[in-house]
């Protein structure tokens, strides 16, 4: 597992984001990336990934687009001081534990997450999804549903003054 620290000078636009192995920070330094297809962090099986965003923007172009966390392995999403996840009107749709993997997304010291929906614990009967949103300002918007437990098992959970609103939960 290699660590790996990325500070932002720009605005960067890429088409597809995967972490496979490793620890990835990404320090945005109050700039916006872009993406236009997906994010995934789907380590090998048997491997675990992680992004951690602090100080930006990660967005995406459509509202179809997807953040995979856990696609068949281990994976991690913190979203943390001054982070943001979707911005404007263009919003990921969050999936956490799918194929037999496990996802975990933690939303903390005032991070925010704007998602066109979010599924934890999404598919495949031996994945997990866990999602924590914790501490003052922690966010976790959803313009649809936010739902727990599809066919995996899954599991939410908002403490200490973390919010999570959405048109609709399960």
């Amino acid at each position: 597992n290699n660590t790996y620290d990325i500070l932002f000078s720009t605005s960067p636009a890429n088409l597809l984001l995967d972490i496979e192995n490793g620890n990835v920070t990404f320090d945005l330094n109050a700039f916006t990336y872009t993406l236009t297809s997906a994010v995934r962090i789907k380590p090998v099986s048997g491997q675990t990934g992680r992004l951690t965003l602090i100080d930006g923007t990660l967005d995406v172009d459509t509202n179809s687009d997807q953040i995979q966390v856990g696609l068949g392995g281990t994976g991690f999403l913190t979203v943390s001081t001054n982070a943001v996840v979707g911005a404007g009107g263009t919003n990921p749709f969050i999936i956490l534990g799918l194929s037999d993997g496990d996802g975990t997304m933690t939303i903390n010291n005032g991070g925010v997450v704007n998602s066109s929906a979010a599924s934890v614990g999404n598919t495949g009967a031996l994945g997990t999804g866990v999602a924590t949103v914790t501490g003052l300002g922690s966010t976790s918007n959803n313009s649809g549903q936010f739902i727990v437990g599809i066919q995996g098992t899954g599991t939410g959970t908002v403490q200490n003054t973390g919010t999570v609103a959405s048109n609709g939960s399960s």
